[in-house]
């Protein structure tokens, strides 16, 4: 380390610097969902608080990053939607995001440029590799985690509807039904339940039923779940059974 530049030496504690904050966003997260998790599954009257973790110096600094980083990351409703369906829904998260692909997109290939030995026949496709690492590496990260959430919630989806099905069966109204099966899914299927539990939140603060389902749909992008939020507010509209919808 001692034998590299200074500039090299820069670029790598700035690189690790942003990923450090990408983490921490990451790890308030999970912290927020454990919350809600022991909530649902110790403290039912508590299950639809939403609480927020302690602030620390770690929370203070992701704020004074967020604060800097340019507004147009944070305005950048495509993004937004994305750092949603991949279950980052903090407010801190889009800046953060911004500032790791600045980070990549700067260090990355000046890594590789400052690096790789310019004599060498790799030279340029290294400092190419470096280029598309440090410009798409960040998006297409978004991009899987997002995929894979959506692979856990699809799991979890069909045995949402047997619950649900049983108990609007049993004379259980429709919200009371999903409150009831967002408790019961908090340990098989965590992600599913939480998203139940924030469209459950939404209604009972007076948010109407058709535009919470949808925002279901929107925090997911799952088109099993607009599908089904559309049949479920027809069946309402129309007076149809939910169960046989379901």
């Amino acid at each position: 380390m001692s034998n590299l530049p200074l500039p090299v030496i820069a670029l790598v504690l700035v690189f690790a610097f942003a990923v450090a904050g990408g983490l921490y966003v990451i790890l308030v997260e999970r912290q927020r969902r454990a919350v809600v998790r022991r909530a649902a599954g110790d403290v039912p009257a508590e299950y639809f608080r939403r609480e927020s973790p302690k602030r620390g110096v770690g929370q203070g600094l992701v704020d004074w990053l967020a604060a800097r980083v340019p507004v147009q990351f944070g305005e950048n409703t495509a993004v937004a939607s994305k750092l949603v369906q991949a279950g980052f829904d903090g407010a801190t998260a889009a800046s953060m995001y911004g500032l790791i692909r600045i980070a990549c997109g700067v260090t990355i290939p000046l890594l590789a440029l400052l690096l790789a030995p310019r004599e060498s026949a790799f030279f340029l496709p290294t400092l190419f590799i470096g280029i598309v690492i440090g410009l798409l590496g960040p998006q297409a990260a978004l991009d899987r985690l997002g995929a894979r959430r959506q692979d856990v919630i699809r799991k979890g989806i069909p045995d949402a509807l047997d619950l649900l099905v049983v108990c609007v069966e049993a004379g259980v109204a429709l919200d009371a039904a999903v409150q009831r099966v967002a408790r019961e899914l908090v340990t098989v299927h965590p992600i599913l339940s939480e998203e139940l539990v924030g469209m459950s939140r939404r209604i009972s603060a007076g948010m109407a039923r058709e535009q919470a389902m949808q925002g279901l749909y929107l925090r997911t992008g799952l088109d099993e779940l607009r599908g089904l939020a559309s049949h479920m507010l027809q069946s309402e509209r129309w007076g149809t059974s939910i169960a046989s919808v379901l």
